[in-house]
């Protein structure tokens, strides 16, 4: 975290005092919104002409962007599951550390937290040997809907999750966005062609505006 910037009454070129310069997230809900097949080169902050993610983009105007972040590996059952344990893909599965392997939901529950998922079935589909134990489990969320569904309906379903709660105990959420993955469809509500792109985009699009309605 970069310290903040000189105030009018400190002295340009003066050491930060320290306060302000480190990120207390302790009485924070955390919401974790990951979006499949989603190319970087497809988002309007970094550059893509098309108007197809004004949510992020939104997002991304508030706060924090990763101009170069990367995946352990591009592929979404090696990348999430690297992702909720904080590993390396070669340490995890290869060398047989997985089932032992806390996840952060895990971590956020042991202090308290309330955790839910929200997630297609699909995450666990390739390599099932490898991945059973996190499958088996929901990656350690106590609260998990494992289906298939737009990225509208994942709003709903987080709504109502919201809405049954009854305790004021800190939030950990997790909530998965499928439409950028093949194949391809083109949303009504989202028309930009009918080459493979123009309903790439479309897929991108509708998940944007899924995205807007969880956050």
């Amino acid at each position: 975290i970069a310290p903040p910037p000189p105030t009018e009454e400190a002295e340009i070129g003066s050491a930060p005092s320290g306060t302000g310069s480190s990120l207390d997230l302790s009485q924070r809900d955390l919401l974790l919104v990951t979006i499949d097949a989603l190319r970087a080169d497809h988002v309007g902050h970094l550059g893509y002409p098309r108007p197809v993610t004004p949510e992020l983009d939104a997002l991304a105007s508030e706060g924090a962007s990763f101009e170069a972040a990367y995946t352990a590996t591009p592929h979404t059952s090696y990348a999430v599951t690297s992702l909720m344990t904080g590993k390396y893909m070669r340490p995890l599965l290869r060398q047989g550390v997985g089932r032992d392997s806390e996840t952060w939901a895990e971590v956020l529950r042991r202090y308290g937290y309330r955790t839910a998922a929200f997630y297609p079935p699909a995450i666990f589909f390739i390599d099932p040997e490898l991945f059973g134990s996190f499958s088996d489990t929901g990656l350690g969320f106590e609260y998990r809907k494992v289906q298939f569904a737009e990225a509208r309906q994942r709003a709903q379903e987080l709504r109502k999750f919201l809405s049954e709660l009854r305790d004021d105990r800190r939030l950990f959420v997790w909530v998965h966005l499928f439409e950028p993955h093949e194949p391809y469809e083109s949303h009504a509500a989202h028309p930009f062609g009918a080459r493979a792109v123009d309903r790439y985009d479309s897929e991108v699009a509708a998940a944007d505006q899924g995205l807007g309605e969880v956050v």
